[in-house]
Order: structure tokens, then C-alpha cells, then sequence
């Protein structure tokens, strides 16, 4: 005797709907993920092609001399109150080109602020370089430069200083030198150096420290040398990573104008300025940083300065080649106090 054939019921075509939805949405999304991350990385490199255009043609016109900001002994700006302490004088020069730029008077800044690294743009701009405008933010930054671009705001509030810093930085070595410096009475002059967390920075304050722009013509090795580059890897995994993560990979515009493709592990460790024996390396122990850093998941302890701290500076390398390794020296440094600035306040 033949059993009767159990019909689909309408629960079981539901069932099948979903599960064919699904499948479809496992297949589909990675592959939808990996094409907006694949864009993201052609955006970018196209940016830094901008920056490079920028950069070259301001060198151009100005005897060699990398975009940022500048002080000499004697120079005042409008806004500072304190002539001749150089830090104080470029943070008021900074602040004047930001105010210039929104059209606005009521702008601050925090006195911790180091404008360099991220602001240097400003510099690009006002001589004439527009299209750098166009360049300054990673489409992945959802909190970086002039994310509003029209400055309102609800309650009339002026924006924030941070709101107009660039998502990828200048490398310390194009506005300060490489290492300590010989002063007129036998000691060292101590340079800008890393600071304890990300983003910050050891200034030197005691005697004018050289924060300057640095010459094209200083770079040794330029297919070799970072100039600028995004402190986050933003396209190369779901969850952005900083760049001292050694998987870290992502576009590096170089000194020879090319922009590079490159994984940090494939970098140099990198060097302290201020090391009398030319070969030490900032090593951080990341646990206490890492959840801001996003790299607790990769368990990544040993984070290194890499191509932010270039050893040897403009006369280093980053990739390809052995790590520059700069002549010591044996004599004091200079007794001064130090500031501890961050370039993005």
C-alpha cells in the first residue's frame, strides 16, 4: 500500500527562503566588504598622490624647504603674548592660519597642542596649493579633518581645533632634525622625541629647539624614506589598526613622490633621536595603550616607533635596506625642560 506524499507546508517554503537568504548574505557581504576596503585603499592612494603634488610644488618655489610651520629667535605672532619661546610662537601661528582659514576669531587651541604633524596642511594651502583641500581626509575617518566642513553648529558653539587636522601626518623628521645637535658651549641640544602614548610628543623647551622645516635635499634615501602617511591602517582588515601594528598595511607617500603599498613588520624598527649611542629603539609596552590603538585582538605587545621615528631622520631609510645606524656622540646633553605636546589636541 502506497503512503501518501506529504505536501510543502507554508512553514517549510519559509524555512527554505530564509535559509536560501542566508546563504546569500554569507557569500555576498565579505565579498561587498573586501570591494569597499578595496576602494577605500584606491581613494587613499590617490589622496597622497594630491599631497605629493602639493608638497613638490612647494618645494619648488621655496628653496627646497618642506611645508610647516616656522619660528626665529626675535619673530612675534599677533596672538601670542610671549615673543622669543619658539613653542608658544607656532602654536599662535597655527592658530592664526585655522582662524583664517574658518573665518572665524573665537577658535582656541589647548596649550599642549604641537600643530605640525597634522596641520602643516594649513601651510600648503595659503600658498596657494588648494588642491590639497581635496586630499586631507581618509573617507574611513568618520572623525577627522573638516568633517563639518560649514563650521555651524546648533548651538553657535565655534568648532574645535582638532576639526581641522589632517588624517595623515608629517613625519617628525620634516620640521625637526634627526638627532641631537651640537650647541655652542660643547653640549648636545636635545631634539623632539616620542612621548609615553600615541599621538604625543617631547619637546624640548629650554633653548630654541630646532622645531624648523627640514629640505628636500636632506632626504638620502627617497624611494626609501615615509614622509606622509595615516597613524591607522584603515582598509586592509574589517576593524582599523594602528600603524605600529606589524600587520599594519596600507599607502605610504614616499620622498621620491611615489606612494607605496607596504606592511609596517617589513619596516625598520626605527630610532630614538636623542640616544647617544645611535642605536637604541622606542619600544612601547602596548597594553596599557591598546585599546585606543585597536590591536588588543592581534595581541601585539611590542610596539616600535618604525617609520614615524625614522633612525637617522631624513638620512635614514625605512624599507629595503639595514637600518641606518648614525655616528654616537659622548658629550652632555643640554639641561632643559621638556613639554609634552600631542598633534591632535
Amino acid at each position: 500500500m502506497h503512503q501518501a506524499r506529504r505536501a510543502f507546508t507554508r512553514a517549510d517554503l519559509v524555512a527554505v527562503v530564509v535559509c536560501l537568504f542566508m546563504g546569500f548574505v554569507v557569500l555576498v557581504v565579505p565579498l561587498q566588504d573586501g570591494a569597499m576596503r578595496d576602494i577605500g585603499r584606491i581613494v587613499c592612494s590617490h589622496r597622497l598622490g594630491a599631497w605629493r603634488d602639493a608638497v613638490v610644488s612647494y618645494t619648488y618655489d621655496n628653496q627646497d624647504a618642506f611645508p610647516t610651520f616656522a619660528w626665529k629667535p626675535g619673530s612675534a605672532s599677533s596672538l601670542s603674548r610671549e615673543s622669543g619661546t619658539g613653542l608658544q610662537e607656532l602654536r599662535a601661528q597655527a592658530l592664526e592660519k585655522v582662524r583664517r582659514f574658518a573665518g572665524r576669531d573665537d577658535i582656541t587651541a589647548p596649550d599642549d597642542w604641537l600643530p605640525q604633524p597634522h596641520f602643516s596642511w594649513l601651510v600648503l594651502y595659503e600658498a596657494g596649493q588648494r588642491g590639497v583641500l581635496e586630499a586631507l581626509q581618509c573617507p574611513e575617518d568618520r572623525q577627522g579633518a573638516l568633517v563639518e566642513l560649514d563650521n555651524r553648529r546648533a548651538d553657535g558653539a565655534p568648532p574645535s581645533v582638532s576639526e581641522f587636522a589632517s588624517t595623515f601626518e608629517f613625519v617628525p623628521s620634516m620640521w625637526s632634525p634627526d638627532s641631537a645637535t651640537p650647541y655652542t658651549d660643547g653640549a648636545f641640544l636635545p631634539v623632539v622625541e616620542p612621548g609615553l602614548q600615541e599621538g604625543e610628543y617631547r619637546v624640548p623647551s629650554g633653548r630654541p629647539f630646532g622645531l624648523r622645516p627640514r629640505r628636500m635635499e636632506e632626504v638620502a634615501f627617497p624611494s626609501r624614506k615615509v614622509l606622509v602617511f595615516d597613524p591607522f591602517d584603515r582598509h586592509s582588515a574589517p576593524k582599523k589598526r594602528h600603524y605600529a601594528n606589524p600587520a599594519a598595511s596600507q599607502p605610504l607617500l614616499m620622498a621620491d613622490g611615489s606612494v607605496q603599498w607596504r606592511q609596517t613588520a617589513d619596516a625598520n624598527p626605527g630610532g630614538l633621536p636623542n640616544d647617544p649611542s645611535g642605536k637604541a629603539v622606542p619600544v612601547f609596552d602596548s597594553a596599557w595603550q591598546i585599546d585606543p590603538w585597536e590591536i588588543r585582538t592581534d595581541n601585539v605587545r611590542e610596539v616600535r616607533g618604525y617609520y614615524r621615528w625614522t633612525a637617522g631622520g631624513l638620512a635614514g631609510v625605512d624599507f629595503d635596506a639595514p637600518q641606518h645606524v648614525r655616528k654616537p656622540f659622548d658629550r652632555r646633553l643640554d639641561s632643559t625642560t621638556w613639554a609634552t605636546c600631542k598633534g591632535l589636541p
